[in-house]
């Protein structure tokens, strides 16, 4: 069935789609001959323009930047260009008030200037004045080196005989010394020699032989040996004492000396060493025995200017010695003794703590000792005092120190 509203309907739509060409031709997006589409190439060249604008837009915001940096670097320049406009300002202004200052002294070197002009007169004339004084004066001056040469060679000569008059002088002082010293040694050595006279005329009781009386106690008990010729031991060759007396000694200075005049030979000593050795039944008891012996002989000084070792039959002889002459006397005993005798050592002592060695005793070697003892190599040494019956085998004073082991066996 046919239907006008339809006809209407489609003529109407068909009006507008007319219409919609019209007006897209109008507006030109629609080319009639062609039949393209103008829109889409409008939109991209519009699109092309917006990345186009989009570049430079970044490219003027780096310029713009790079010109900010620059601004930034130009600014702290012109900083830096106020700061030394105002340094050289404040330079500027110290040159002027310099130059004022200059100025002013060149004004016042001129006033000088002048004013010296009218001195130059009278200084000149002082010159002069001067100069006249200073010849005079150069004359003199000749005239004094002049004498001054020939009494520098009166003083040569007068020193050059000074010289001989000191050496003269020195060299009889020295011999006056020499002389001093010969006959104060001389004087010595008469004193002593007269004291040894004495001593050995006194000393002699027998021809040939000298006989001694001992006493001593050992372990509580008394014992002496008297001197007849009866009695072992106490009688003592006469020729072989006074050539120990009479003949050179050793220092006591020397540690060497102590060693050699133990080693020295002498059988009236090695006799009394046997005898003190048969007192005695053990051998700790024998050395003890021995060092009561020579505890009890008398402490004897040395005389002034006569400072020197004892040997031992001196020691026995004249009775009795100091520290050095009983610790050697002892020691000789104890090496001769019996059959083989006992490991000793000489020792020095400090006795009062200042460091310096100032007495002598002696260590020995004995099965059964005990007490103080000094060590070498790996051998106990036990100690004994030899001017002092208060101290046995392996005791000693507190305050003692032992400063030096001198080997004598």
């Amino acid at each position: 069935m046919f239907s006008w509203s339809r006809v209407v309907y489609g003529a109407l739509i068909a009006g507008v789609s007319i219409l919609c060409v019209l007006f897209a031709v109008q507006a030109g997006y629609v080319n009639p001959s062609t039949g393209n589409r103008l829109w889409r190439t409008m939109y991209e060249e519009a699109v092309g323009e917006r990345n186009g604008l989009s570049g430079e837009l970044a490219k003027a915001r780096l310029d713009l930047s790079s010109a900010q940096d620059n601004a930034m670097d130009l600014q702290l320049q012109i900083e830096q260009l106020n700061g030394s406009i105002g340094s050289l300002l404040v330079e500027r202004d110290d040159l002027t008030t310099r130059n004022q200052g200059l100025q002013y002294t060149l004004s016042q070197l001129r006033d000088s200037y002048e004013d010296s002009n009218q001195s130059w007169a009278l200084l000149q004339q002082r010159a002069n004045n001067l100069s006249f004084r200073l010849n005079e004066s150069s004359a003199r001056l000749a005239e004094s080196t002049a004498r001054c040469a020939t009494f520098e060679y009166l003083l040569a000569g007068a020193q050059a005989e000074l010289g001989d008059l000191k050496q003269n002088i020195t060299s009889t002082m020295e011999r006056l010394d020499n002389l001093t010293a010969s006959n104060e040694r001389l004087l010595a050595l008469c004193t002593s020699s007269s004291e040894k006279v004495q001593a050995f005329q006194s000393a002699i009781s027998l021809r040939g032989e000298i006989y001694r009386d001992y006493e001593w106690f050992h372990m509580g008990q008394r014992r002496w040996s008297k001197g007849t010729s009866g009695q072992r031991g106490t009688g003592f060759n006469r020729s072989e004492y006074l050539s120990l007396a009479v003949g050179p000694h050793y220092s006591d200075m020397e540690e060497d000396s102590f060693a050699e005049i133990v080693r020295i030979p002498c059988q009236d000593v090695d006799l009394l060493a046997d005898h003190l050795y048969s007192q005695a039944a053990s051998d700790l008891q024998r050395v003890s025995n021995i060092l009561k012996f020579v505890q009890y002989l008398p402490y004897i000084y040395d005389a002034a200017n006569d400072s020197y070792v004892r040997h031992p039959l001196e020691t026995l002889v004249e009775g009795g010695g100091d520290c050095e002459d009983t610790s050697v006397l002892a020691a000789r005993l104890l090496l001769s003794a019996g059959n083989e005798g006992y490991p000793v050592v000489l020792l020095t002592v400090d006795s009062n703590g200042d460091g310096e060695a100032d007495h002598m005793m002696i260590g020995v070697s004995v099965a059964g000792a005990s007490g103080d003892f000094h060590e070498v190599n790996g051998t106990r040494y036990y100690l004994c005092e030899t001017t002092s019956t208060a101290y046995g085998v392996g005791f000693k004073p507190s305050n003692y120190s032992i400063m030096a082991v001198i080997p004598v066996g």
